[in-house]
């Protein structure tokens, strides 16, 4: 019953949102000019855009060349109709990920209590910024699939999960850049890695030859270069490092210097663990530690929004071998990003520009919470010898 109310609250706001869009059409109209022969990263498109679209926010086209697989295919219909079937893909996630990670525990000899996963399911049914992600037609849950087929991966020994998996993150590559890093540093990931790498190379193809690789990357990068001007993607609307930096400190730090730092920080910890588990071979328990401790390192040093940091819940199902006090603390941060805005209203605090700087600190101070407990788990984990 539980799990059944929160996918009826999560059917019944997709079917009452329906019509609206605010950042899908970013992602139909590239599709729409790639098809064309014109790249989305060139004037043609804030053009196309501020002519189609009514609520066009004329900022440079962000997502890089490897989306042009998905950007076709979706362009391929009618913005509307393409509209409704991304937000009935995005709600199929939710379901089909739930199902691939009880599987995956079960697969391993490690039972998960069906309640526990409805719980969970309901959980991200009702979050709010699962909400947002449906409303505004983001892709974050497509993020969050691409982290749970790594998960699930990792956890059976899949390489085609892990394939596929990368190649999802990796159309988010301040999120999928760092963990790639991390996965190659153990020998057993370098033939998934590779394959990935390939696959994206051959993806990113098609809308490179069109304009040349060159001026295509140039025009890119100038994109990017600008991406921190605009006040939604200003440090106090963002998470982590970034929100950090801004707020304690009173420093700007663009999005391209907090991603590059992002990697640096992922090897660092990669090493980190690798020094405290002294094992070349992972067991179960040591892989639900690698996989907690990367995920949370990534949301918490690179450049996010609150909305992009869906992929962080499946830590809850991830710390079932932790101590009761570890699992306490990733219940409790879990439980309080679920419905962030209504902590915002608690405190009065009803301006939308007051809300997102709000609910970015909150998250900030979940995700620091978060990792320190990781990091405590990790360093009470005891060393023993396992055979794989």
């Amino acid at each position: 019953m539980i799990g059944f109310l929160g996918i009826s609250y999560l059917i019944w706001k997709i079917i009452s949102h329906r019509g609206t869009d605010l950042d899908f059409q970013y992602l139909w109209l590239a599709g729409r000019l790639w098809a064309d022969g014109i790249t989305p990263y060139s004037v043609e498109y804030q053009e196309a855009g501020q002519s189609l679209f009514a609520r066009f926010n004329g900022q440079p086209f962000y997502y890089p060349p490897n989306w042009w697989l998905v950007t076709r295919l979706f362009a391929l219909f009618d913005h509307e109709l393409a509209l409704e079937m991304w937000r009935i893909f995005n709600g199929t996630i939710i379901i089909f990920s739930s199902y691939l990670l009880h599987a995956s525990f079960r697969e391993c000899n490690e039972q998960l209590e069906p309640y526990f996963v409805l719980f969970y399911t309901e959980l991200l049914s009702l979050m709010q910024i699962t909400i947002i992600i449906i409303f505004v037609g983001q892709t974050s849950l497509l993020l969050y699939l691409g982290i749970v087929l790594i998960i699930c991966g990792t956890l059976t020994s899949r390489n085609r999960m892990l394939i596929i998996g990368f190649c999802i993150i990796l159309l988010k590559p301040q999120v999928g850049m760092p963990l790639f890093f991390a996965f190659i540093m153990f020998k057993r990931y370098h033939t998934p890695a590779i394959w990935a790498g390939l696959i994206t190379f051959f993806l990113s193809l098609p809308p490179l030859i069109i304009n040349g690789p060159i001026s295509t990357l140039k025009l890119y990068l100038n994109g990017l270069s600008v991406h921190s001007t605009y006040l939604v993607n200003s440090p106090a609307h963002s998470t982590g490092l970034k929100n950090i930096m801004v707020t304690v400190f009173n420093i700007s730090v663009s999005s391209l210097i907090i991603s590059a730092t992002s990697i640096f920080v992922m090897i660092l910890t990669t090493i980190y663990f690798k020094k405290v588990i002294q094992q070349k071979e992972l067991n179960f328990e040591d892989k639900l530690l690698f996989l907690m401790l990367s995920i949370i390192a990534i949301a918490f040093v690179a450049p996010l929004h609150e909305y992009d940091l869906m992929f962080i819940t499946p830590i809850m199902l991830l710390s079932v071998k932790l101590s009761l006090n570890h699992k306490a603390v990733i219940f409790a941060c879990m439980i309080i990003t679920a419905r962030i805005g209504n902590i915002a209203n608690i405190f009065g605090i009803t301006l939308d520009e007051d809300v997102r700087t709000f609910n970015s600190i909150i998250y900030t101070i979940v995700l620091f919470m978060i990792f320190a407990t990781i990091l405590t788990a990790l360093n009470s984990h005891k060393k023993r010898n396992y055979v794989i």
